[in-house]
């Protein structure tokens, strides 16, 4: 809800449609500040930008956004935690027009 509030999208909210999350993007969520975008390389999409939002209990921050090919590359990969996955650093996020706070 809060990458469609920054950018003046209907949410449509949390239900049995499956589609992009907010527009034509899809956001990945942590409470942790320092937190990392996290990629699934199987099972997202080709194309489609990917959005970190950090934050919670009202007071979150857009921290950027990658392509899933741009993401799912060996130097990202961590096979290390319980889920392997693709675990993109804030520092190299696509800043732009999507980044502020809310």
């Amino acid at each position: 809800m809060a990458l469609a509030k920054h950018m003046g999208v209907y949410w449509q909210g949390k239900g049995s449609v499956r589609g992009p999350d907010v527009g034509d993007f899809e956001v990945r969520w942590t409470p942790w500040e320092t937190g990392k975008l996290v990629l699934h390389e199987k099972t997202d999409k080709p194309g489609k930008r990917y959005h970190l939002v950090t934050g919670e209990y009202g007071q979150y921050t857009l921290r950027g956004w990658y392509t899933m090919e741009e993401g799912c590359r060996p130097e990202y990969w961590d096979d290390t935690q319980k889920y392997p996955q693709h675990f993109i650093p804030q520092g190299v996020l696509h800043k732009g027009i999507m980044v502020g706070e809310i």
